[in-house]
């Protein structure tokens, strides 16, 4: 995953969509932390919705929590896209 400067924080391109990672403070850990927001299957970054992924202390974390939430879409899309069709004989 190829992560680029963009506005104020970090975006990147998938085949399934867009991540962007920004710093922001967060009032339940009381200090700066990670946040990342996902745009699923869109032609250029709208702003996306945060996913289930935030409050991280370093961007390093928040980018390696990002690649392997990717890689786990990219499993359920493949499935989607190639359902299992094997036939079993009677």
């Amino acid at each position: 995953m190829e992560w680029n400067e963009y506005k104020n924080g970090f975006l990147a391109k998938t085949r399934n969509g867009y991540y962007f990672l920004y710093e922001d403070f967060s009032h339940e850990k009381g200090g700066h932390r990670w946040f990342l927001k996902y745009d699923p299957d869109t032609l250029e970054y709208q702003g996306g919705d945060q996913i289930n992924l935030h409050g991280f202390e370093s961007l390093i974390e928040a980018k390696n929590a990002a690649e392997e939430f990717s890689k786990e879409t990219d499993k359920e899309n493949q499935k989607v896209e190639r359902p299992n069709t094997t036939v079993f004989p009677d």
